[in-house]
C-alpha cells in the first residue's frame, strides 16, 4: 500500500493546483450583480498603467460584476478618443464609486448608475466645449471642480465674456458669486452664471461666459454621429435637440402640413456632423424653419410651405444677412465670415430691424412723387 500511497502524491498535488486556480479565477471574475450594488462594492486593488479608458473600463466591469455603457460621441470629446490613456493611478481599498471618480474626473467626465448598465457620460462644462478637448482644457476642467471657491482663487483664472448688449458682465457675474454660497469653483460658477442665464466652458488657457442664446448657437456646433431609419421627424429632431442640450418647441399642427412620408417616416444619416448642419439638412428637404430664441430652438413651417405647395416655392428658412471681413495678419488676403440670421443675438436683430427701416423710409421718400412745392433738382436731357 505505501507504494501506491506515493505514487498518488504528485496526482494530489496536481489536483489541489487546479483547485487553488479555478478559486483565483472565481475571486478575480466576480458573479454579476445590479449596478446599484456593485457601485458600492470594495474592489480588490488595482495598478493601473497607461491603459486606455476602454480598456479600463473591461477591467473595472470584470472586477465588480457590472458592465459599464459609453457611446461614441462622449469618446469623440477626449483628447485620443477611445484610445485616450489613463495616467498611473492605484487604487487599494477603493470601492467602485471611489475608484470611477478616481479614473473619470481627469477626463472631464461622470457616470450615473442605470437599471443594467453604469453610463460613462461627458460633465456639462465638457460638453459645452462642443469638439475634442485638449489636455490643458481638462486640466483646467479638474482643477475647477476639485479646488474650493475662494475670490483671489476665481481672479487668477482668466474670463473671456461672450454677453452682447450694455451691461457690465464682469460686475453682474461678481455680485452673483457673492450670492452662490459654498463648493468648488466649478460649482460656485455654475450657480452663478445660471442665475443670470448663462453658462461657461473651458477653452484653452481660460474660461468663456457666454449668454443664453450665444449658448444655444455654440450648442448647435456640437458633432455628433447618429442614424435614424425610418422615424418619425418629430422625433428626430426632439434627439438632436436633446443631443445638444437645447429645449424644442414644435409649431402645433406642423407635421399635419407635411407629406406623411415625411412626417411619419424620415431617414437621416449623421456621420460627425454638427446639430446645426442636420437641421440645415432637415430644412433643406422639408420646407421647415428653425430660430434661436432666448428659451430654446421653435422649429415651425412657414406659410406658403408644405404639401399642397407647388415645386420650388420654399423659402429660405435661415438667410445670411451679414457678412463680415477681417484683415488678416499678412495684406492681400482676408477673412470673410457669413452670418446667418438666427445667429445673430436678440438685440443686434432688433437694431438690424430699426435700420432697415430707416433705409425702406427714405427709398419711399426718393420714390415719392414730386410736387411744385418740392422741384426736382437739376437733371439730364431725357
Amino acid at each position: 500500500m505505501l507504494p501506491e500511497c506515493r505514487r498518488s502524491r504528485p496526482l494530489v498535488r496536481c489536483a489541489l493546483l487546479v483547485f487553488a486556480l479555478a478559486i483565483a479565477r472565481a475571486a478575480a471574475q466576480t458573479e454579476p450583480v445590479s449596478p446599484a450594488e456593485a457601485v458600492d462594492r470594495v474592489l480588490p486593488d488595482i495598478e493601473i498603467q497607461s491603459q486606455s479608458l476602454s480598456a479600463v473600463l473591461e477591467l473595472l466591469g470584470e472586477r465588480a460584476g457590472v458592465t459599464f455603457s459609453i457611446d461614441d460621441d462622449t469618446y469623440a470629446m477626449l483628447p485620443w478618443g477611445a484610445d485616450t490613456r489613463l495616467a498611473a493611478v492605484s487604487l487599494r481599498g477603493a470601492s467602485l464609486r471611489a475608484a470611477l471618480q478616481e479614473i473619470l474626473r481627469p477626463l472631464g467626465l461622470t457616470f450615473t448608475v442605470g437599471d443594467k448598465s453604469i453610463v460613462i457620460s461627458p460633465t456639462g462644462p465638457l460638453k459645452r466645449i462642443n469638439r475634442r478637448a485638449t489636455w490643458d482644457e481638462l486640466k483646467l476642467l479638474q482643477m475647477l471642480q476639485t479646488t474650493d471657491y475662494a475670490p483671489e482663487k476665481l481672479d487668477a483664472i482668466k474670463l473671456q465674456f461672450r454677453i452682447t448688449g450694455k451691461i457690465n458682465a464682469p460686475r453682474q457675474l461678481k455680485t452673483q458669486l457673492e450670492r452662490a454660497g459654498g463648493g468648488s469653483i466649478a460649482d460656485v460658477l455654475t450657480t452663478a452664471t445660471q442665475a443670470l442665464g448663462w453658462t461657461w466652458f473651458p477653452n484653452e488657457d481660460h474660461v468663456v461666459v457666454l449668454s443664453v442664446q450665444a449658448h444655444i448657437a455654440h450648442n448647435l456646433a456640437r458633432t455628433i454621429t447618429a442614424r435614424y431609419n425610418q422615424i418619425g421627424l418629430a422625433h428626430i429632431l426632439l434627439d438632436l435637440a436633446a443631443k445638444a442640450d437645447v429645449a424644442l418647441f414644435l409649431e402645433p399642427g406642423m407635421m399635419l402640413r407635411l407629406p406623411p412620408s415625411t412626417a411619419n417616416s424620415y431617414t437621416l444619416l449623421l456621420q460627425q456632423t454638427t446639430v446645426r448642419q442636420a437641421l440645415e439638412l432637415i430644412c433643406a428637404e422639408t420646407g421647415l424653419a428653425y430660430e434661436i430664441r432666448r428659451d430654446g430652438l421653435y422649429v415651425s413651417l412657414p406659410q406658403g410651405t408644405g404639401k399642397t405647395d407647388p415645386a420650388g416655392t420654399r423659402s429660405r428658412s435661415d438667410p445670411y444677412v451679414l457678412r463680415i471681413l477681417v484683415p488678416g495678419k499678412e495684406p492681400g488676403y482676408s477673412y470673410e465670415f457669413m452670418i446667418r440670421d438666427s445667429e445673430l443675438p436678440s438685440d443686434i436683430r432688433e437694431y438690424r430691424g430699426q435700420m432697415l427701416d430707416e433705409i425702406i423710409e427714405r427709398i419711399r421718400q426718393d420714390m415719392a412723387p414730386q410736387t411744385e412745392s418740392n422741384p426736382p433738382g437739376p437733371r439730364g436731357t431725357r
